[in-house]
This record gives C-alpha cells, structure tokens and sequence, in this order.
C-alpha cells in the first residue's frame, strides 16, 4: 500500500512538474480543437520552452493561444490551408529558434506578431500565395535576425518593414529573396523602396532571373567580385552574363539551368574558382563552355546535363581539380570532352552517360586514377574508345566499383575496355610507338607499319577470349592483313620482338 501511495504522489508530481515547466520538447497543434483546449490542458502555460508547430489544415484560427508569451524554440505555422491571419499571438515577445511561416494558402496577413521583438534564429516566409505585406512583423529587431527566407510568395510587394531595411543595410547572413511580387523579388528591389544600398552579401544568395538582373548587378552591389554565396541563373529571356564580368570567385554553387537563350558564358571570363557545386543543365542553346577559360578549380561536383546543343567541352582548359566527381550525361549533340586535359583530380565518381553522339574518352586522359571513387560509362552509343590512360589505370587495379556497358563496339563492356587497354597482360610493353593500324576501325584489311626492322617481329591478333586468330610473320615496314573473316568487334594486336612486346586495339565493323 505504501509503494502504491509512492508511487501515486510520483506520478502526480511528474504530472504537475511538466505542466509547470511547460512544454520543454514541443507542442504540435494538428487540429482547431487543439488550439481552442490550450488553456485547459495546460493551465497556466504562457511560456512555451520547445517548439510550437501548427500544421492543420482544419486549423481556421489561433485565438486559444493568446496567453502566449514566449517561445524557446520555432514557432512554424505550415500548411494551414485555412488561416487567414495570426491573431491570437499577440503576447509572444520572444521566439527563440525560427520563425517560419510557410505555405499558407489564404494567409493575407502577419497582424497578430506587432508584439513580437526578437527571434533567436532564421525568418523564413515562403509560399504563401496571397500574402501581400509583412506588415506584422516590423517590431522585430534587425540584430535578432541569423538568416533571411523571403520567396515564392507570388502575391508579395510589401517587403520594406524597417527591420528588413535594417537587416539588408548590413547583412551577416544569408539572404533570400526571390520569386515574389514586383517590389519584393529580389534585394536591389527591396533595398531601392528601402532607400538604401546594398553591399556585397555575406552569405548570398544571388538569384538571377532575367537579362536586366544580370545586367545590373555591378550597379546593385558595386565592388562585389567574391560571392560568398550560391549563384542561381535560370531564365527564359537571358542570353548572355556579361553582367558578371567582375566576379572572380563563388564561395557556394553556381546553378545554370534552363536557360535557352544563353549560347555561352563569356561574362564569367574572371571566374577563378567556385567552392561549392558547378551544375550546367538544360541550356539548349549553349554550343560551348566558353568563358570559363580562368576556371582552376571546382569544390564540389561538376555535373553538365541535357544540353542539347552543347558540342564540346571547350572552354575548361585550365580546371585542374574537382572535388566531388565528374557527371556529363544526356547531352544530345555532345561529340567530343577535349578540353579537359588539365583535369587532374576528381575526389569522386566519373559519371559518363547517355550522350548519344560521343565517340571518345580523349580529354579525360590525365585523371590520376586513384582520385576516382567509381567508374560508369553507359549508353553512349556512338562511344568506341575509352581506352584513356585515367580509366585503363582505374581497371587495371580497381579501386571502386565501376560499370560500363550500352556504349560502342570497344567501349560496350569492361572486357572490351581491359582489352583495349591491355589489362591483364604479362608482358610490359618496353617499346612505344612501334607500330601503327590503319584505317582503324576497318571491314575488311588493316595496314601494319613499323618503325623498326620489320624482321625481328612477328603480329598476332587475339580475340577478347586471348585466342589467337591470325598470326604473321613481318618481313616488310608495312604489312596488310585481310580481316574481312573475323565477326565484328574489338581485338587486340601484339607484336613481339626479341625483347619487347607493343600491344594495340583494331575494331572490326
């Protein structure tokens, strides 16, 4: 009976503690009830310690919760379809985590948030398609803010509140302002009606969406050379970033992306090195990389897709080192990758596919083979040779997983690759250019000719399996052999002399 008696007062003091300590973890609000019963289930609390999170859609008011007078942690009010403002939180003075008031479809107003002063982390008002002002908020203090998220509220002109203006003056985390009304779509719009100017962003970001963004960003943030944040460029009427002519470095990603207009990058002439991710993808009428001649570096992945003009890699002559893998895929007209001799060091995958009009792997030659994680080469139909020293070192000792396959005769399997690059043989081939094949690929015979004195070699040609099929003494510089017998795909061509061994690939239509 004692224990039981414990055991009772245990659990009513564990009760009445929590009540008392308000909500240290959270409180999620799912339905109108919820909010409406506040005050009875937690008499008392108007101090919430952890997160409030409101995401109802059958939620139509907050008025239950006008005891409130602080938060410790977010407040985040989402997706409530039916909310129209947020009266009902008119005590709360603090909020310390973030503030985020996000897709919200008939939210028109932020009144209900005048008593509010401070928030200890980031403001994120995002996708409330009717919101037109942030009227509500103009109490906070600019200091109190850690990051700014003001986009795709399509309804929003209204974004000069003083502490906004304030927070812009002088920015020391990352800004976001985008897709919203004219007024409030991008910074410079927000500075202008703000009466102030901007300087260059701490953190970015930087989103350019039309011609006249890129035209006047040295007039927006005059001096701005070093990008601390991400660059965004995606749109239909931008045809060329001159505009960007002073920008030497990008600390985050440059995002390139559907932009059909756009038929090279000169204006990025400058740009040294990017810190973060280079994606170019979906600019159709792009033909080149021109433009990034000076680019050394790459900080994470360089991934170039479904550009379906693009005819070469030209333009990346001087990048020497990416560190997070190299993805070209689904680049339609993609012939050639020269221009990537200088390419060093990838720190990650190597990532060739579906580009339909490739035929080689030359341009990827100086790869240091240990710098590949994994290797996949697949349906590049036109795609033969891929016997480039990076990717013939990377079989030779595989060092990850790799998958190659739906490409070329010579390039359609690994065990065509290996052959091609002599992997597997015993012998070290001591003597180079020996001997060269023409016409290669061929139907029906291929010329041998030798440099050295034809009577000391002998040629032999060996199928995938290490079968030899033809064997020829040479007695002369140049020899033709008839192949028209052979079925069609790749074989490797040895010839052995008295001390060296010179191996070579011949495709057979």
């Amino acid at each position: 009976m004692k224990k039981l008696y414990i055991l009772l007062i245990g659990l009513f003091l564990s009760i009445t503690g929590s009540s008392q300590s308000c909500l240290p973890d959270y409180i999620w609000f799912t339905m109108q009830t919820q909010i409406d019963s506040f005050q009875v289930n937690y008499p008392g609390c108007n101090e919430i310690e952890g997160d409030v999170l409101i995401h109802g859609s059958g939620i139509t008011n907050l008025n239950g919760l006008h005891v409130l007078t602080s938060i410790g942690g977010d407040l985040e009010i989402q997706t409530v379809i039916h909310l129209t403002s947020l009266t009902g939180l008119n005590q709360v003075t603090f909020i310390g985590g973030n503030l985020d008031i996000e897709d919200n479809d008939v939210l028109t107003s932020l009144t209900g948030l005048e008593g509010l002063n401070s928030i200890g982390e980031d403001l994120i008002i995002t996708y409330n398609n009717v919101l037109t002002s942030l009227t509500g908020l103009d109490n906070i203090e600019a200091g109190s803010i850690e990051n700014l998220y003001i986009h795709n509220n399509f309804s929003l002109t209204n974004c000069e509140a003083q502490n906004i203006c304030d927070y812009l003056s002088n920015p020391y985390g990352i800004v976001s302002i985008y897709n919203n009304a004219e007024g409030c779509n991008n910074p410079p719009e927000v500075a202008e009606l703000c009466g102030i100017s901007l300087p260059c962003l701490p953190y970015g970001n930087y989103y350019f969406f039309t011609q006249t963004e890129i035209d006047n960003f040295q007039t927006n943030f005059p001096g701005c050379s070093q990008i601390e944040g991400n660059v965004t460029i995606i749109g239909d009427g931008i045809t060329n970033l001159n505009g960007l002519s002073d920008v030497t470095n990008i600390e985050g990603d440059l995002y390139i992306a559907g932009n059909p207009g756009l038929t090279s990058l000169l204006g990025l002439e400058n740009l040294v090195s990017i810190g973060g991710y280079l994606d170019i993808e979906e600019n159709t009428a792009l033909t080149s990389l021109s433009g990034l001649e000076m680019l050394t570096s790459i900080g994470l992945s360089l991934m170039i897709y479904n550009n379906n003009n693009l005819i070469s890699l030209s333009g990346l002559e001087s990048l020497t080192f990416i560190w997070g893998g190299l993805s070209i895929f689904s680049n339609n007209a993609l012939t050639s990758i020269a221009g990537l001799e200088s390419l060093t060091s990838l720190k990650g995958n190597l990532f060739v596919c579906q580009n339909p009009a490739l035929t080689s792997l030359t341009g990827l030659d100086n790869i240091d083979a240990d710098s590949i994680s994994t290797l996949t080469i697949v349906g590049n139909y036109s795609l033969s040779i891929c016997e480039v020293q990076s990717v013939c070192d990377f079989l030779s000792i595989p060092i990850g997983y790799y998958n190659i396959h739906d490409n070329a005769i010579g390039c359609n399997d690994s065990t065509e690759v290996k052959a091609a690059c002599g992997v597997g043989l015993n012998e070290k081939n001591s003597s180079q250019n020996q001997f060269t094949i023409s016409p290669n690929p061929s139907s029906t015979r291929i010329t041998i000719e030798t440099s050295a004195s034809p009577t000391k070699f002998q040629i032999s040609i060996f199928n995938l399996n290490g079968q030899e099929l033809i064997h020829r003494q040479i007695t002369e510089s140049t020899t033709v052999i008839d192949i028209s017998n052979l079925p069609g795909g790749v074989y490797f061509v040895r010839m052995t002399g008295e001390r060296t061994v010179e191996v070579g690939k011949v495709v057979k239509q």
